[in-house]
């Protein structure tokens, strides 16, 4: 694995001041009232908001650039482009995927492109054509999507290596992207920037697995952190569904009209 520093980020959230006072406690009245231990849950609940990080639009785009200019210098130079394709899995038109590519544009061309509708696609005849193929995201938390990319590249398209590029990874997601590729006995290179912590590490291990084990509706996951960005909160699966966007009808979400965020064009599509 190449990072760019590897180094702890410190995040300060920008905050609508004006709300936050009265929204904090709302949202936090809101949680412990979900809990029979009141005075666990309030504990849990400031050690929640007090792990809130953001990444400013400036930060990512820097850090996304960066990684890829270093993965670039480091690896892809190295490669035949006859036998390379960037991975896109479009997924529609409203994936962040399309957006991070539009944001590399000018590094590679339209004809270095393999573009896979859904990750079940496949078309025989492209089996073997490519042997390295290149993954981008924004950011990866569990690790379960680019794992699933490197999984079906290999098994449905013959590749045997793949150089992943994220300039914001939790040390989960290495871990289960590295076991996928001894699962299918190929080579990824993880070309990344930042480490962000995930939730448990945040909140810690007896904080977390209180929650973990009395959660009442939402499902508390290993991949689930703190961090968000200008362009967008994480969903559930990789946010904590109390803070974020919550479907829990007695938690309003925190962010919402909270935290002043500016959405990624494709949010707005």
């Amino acid at each position: 694995m190449v990072d760019s520093g590897n180094i702890e980020i410190q995040y300060t959230p920008t905050v609508n001041k004006e709300l936050s006072i009265a929204k904090t406690e709302k949202w936090k009245g809101q949680f412990v009232n979900l809990f029979r231990d009141k005075e666990q849950a309030k504990a849990v609940a400031e050690k929640l908001l007090a792990g809130l990080n953001k990444i400013s639009q400036d930060q990512f785009e820097s850090e996304l650039l960066g990684v890829y200019e270093l993965a670039r210098k480091e690896r892809l130079v190295t490669l035949d482009p006859k036998k390379t394709r960037y991975i896109y899995y479009s997924g529609g038109k409203h994936r962040s995927a399309e957006w991070v590519k539009g944001l590399c544009r000018e590094y590679f061309p339209d004809d270095t492109i393999l573009t896979i509708p859904t990750v079940d696609y496949f078309d025989k005849q492209l089996v073997g054509e490519y042997e390295t193929g290149i993954i981008i995201e924004d950011a990866s938390y569990s690790g379960t999507q680019v794992s699933d990319h490197v999984h079906f590249g290999a098994e449905r398209f013959g590749m045997r290596r793949f150089i992943v590029v994220i300039p914001f990874m939790t040390n989960e997601s290495v871990s289960k992207i590295n076991q996928e590729a001894i699962k299918n006995d190929v080579d990824v290179e993880i070309f990344m920037g930042r480490t962000i912590k995930t939730m448990r590490e945040v909140i810690g291990d007896d904080d977390y697995v209180w929650l973990k084990e009395r959660s009442p509706t939402h499902r508390i996951e290993n991949g689930q952190t703190l961090t968000y960005f200008d362009h967008k909160v994480p969903d559930y699966r990789s946010f904590c569904p109390y803070i974020g966007n919550t479907r829990h009808v007695q938690v309003e979400s925190y962010l919402d009209n909270l935290i002043e965020q500016h959405p990624a064009p494709y949010h707005n599509k």
